[in-house]
């Protein structure tokens, strides 16, 4: 089975300044959600290589994908899998973001997709491997991100997300949030007997694992549910409260009973206060009073997203906009928003990338010829405005948008 690589390059340009601070400075000029040199500058990538170099990782080369060996399979020929599943995970300490991202791709799920006995017996070690702890610290947290992605590769397998699910949920859990966390899953959105079961387990006295709730699809959908403008505001009180306990409560030893939740009470809260926020804002008219309360949720990662979610959800509504402030040459300022997102929380990049493109791909009806053309050209504008905040900027997502605009 051969894989092959896709180069893409990147260019870097050097520059930090913020299209959204000047909303602020007039209104709150020593606020200190203002936005702040977050010192972004990642090493140019080295020479002869498709990867940026790490400042603590420098004499680490890139995954290389040549080998175009079949992976074995342990069904077949357990010490050969050993062998080459080892000297895979031997890997991970050294990879920097992007090598992490090429090693999954071309070497993990290979070897994950060669038979069922292969994905059974890794998710299952990873698994293990991610519950390790040291000295009170949590060492294999990190390997939850590989197990999520291989989530991503078991959705469109039917027999593949059976596998995942059995290890996934083969500790000892109630039999309701196991159903309702699997139905998430498969659904992609909470049903109200869900978050009723989900909220009477985590409120009881030995609450499930937290890591549960904090998996990207369960996550995502409790956002999707809360943060959408008209939704339904039934139970949003029990899924707030989710998001919050999701977010904010701390594990600090072995047993995943033991919690600290001082700080879910606070966050909810706060959830709650900014949903209040944005169900009273219907145009953009309505956003410059908001803003201040609106950059200041960027800075709680939990409040970032729910954020993101309801402007990406307006930003599709024509009726929404202020159509004429893009005939003036103005662009709204729930454009700065967005920058500021991309600016402050590096991890939700991707997400911010993934609106703007979805933004040049709609068409708007109820607009002239020039506004749309406006409006697109803003639209370029904030995203190469991220690539001159030190960010590192794929060229192929460069070359998609210049297609969706000139053809």
């Amino acid at each position: 089975m051969d894989y092959e690589e896709v180069v893409e390059e990147e260019f870097q340009v050097d520059s930090t300044a913020s299209y959204g601070q000047h909303l602020i400075d007039t209104q709150v000029s020593t606020s200190p959600n203002a936005t702040q040199d977050l010192h972004l500058v990642p090493n140019s990538p080295s020479k002869n290589s498709n990867y940026p170099e790490s400042p603590s990782k420098q004499s680490v080369q890139p995954v290389s994908n040549d080998d175009t060996k079949k992976p074995p399979s342990i069904a077949k020929d357990l010490s050969a899998f050993t062998a080459y599943l080892v000297d895979l995970l031997v890997q991970i300490p050294m990879l920097s973001e992007d090598q992490l991202a090429h090693w999954m791709k071309y070497k993990l799920k290979p070897l994950c997709v060669v038979d069922s006995h292969n994905f059974l017996f890794i998710q299952a070690l990873l698994k293990q491997l991610s519950n390790e702890w040291h000295d009170g610290i949590h060492i294999g947290f990190p390997i939850n991100r590989i197990l999520e992605e291989l989530q991503t590769l078991a959705a469109s397998n039917q027999e593949a997300q059976m596998l995942s699910d059995i290890v996934k949920y083969s500790d000892d859990l109630p039999l309701d949030v196991v159903t309702s966390l699997i139905s998430i899953h498969a659904l992609g959105k909470p049903t109200a007997g869900d978050i009723i079961k989900l909220h009477r387990a985590y409120k009881g006295l030995t609450p499930p694992p937290v890591e549960l709730l904090r998996s990207f699809t369960i996550m995502n959908a409790l956002i999707a549910d809360c943060f959408i403008p008209g939704r339904s505001n039934n139970y949003r009180q029990e899924k707030l409260w989710l998001l919050a306990y999701a977010s904010a409560t701390i594990v600090s030893s072995p047993d995943p009973t033991i919690v600290d939740t001082k700080a879910v009470i606070p966050l909810y809260e706060q959830l709650e206060a900014f949903d209040g926020v944005l169900i009273r804002v219907t145009s953009m008219a309505q956003m410059q009073d908001q803003l201040v309360k609106f950059f200041s949720a960027i800075d709680e990662p939990v409040l970032s997203m729910g954020l993101l979610h309801w402007i990406k959800q307006r930003l599709f509504d024509p009726d929404f906009y202020e159509w004429i402030s893009f005939t003036l040459g103005d662009a709204p300022p729930i454009f700065y928003i967005l920058d500021e997102m991309a600016i402050r929380n590096p991890e939700q990049r991707s997400h911010v990338f993934s609106v703007w493109k979805m933004l040049f791909e709609h068409e708007y009806q109820k607009i002239t010829p020039l506004v749309a053309v406006r409006c697109r050209f803003n639209l370029m504008k904030y995203t190469f405005h991220l690539s001159n905040n030190k960010l590192f900027f794929r060229f192929n997502f460069v070359r998609d948008f210049l297609t969706i605009l000139f053809y």
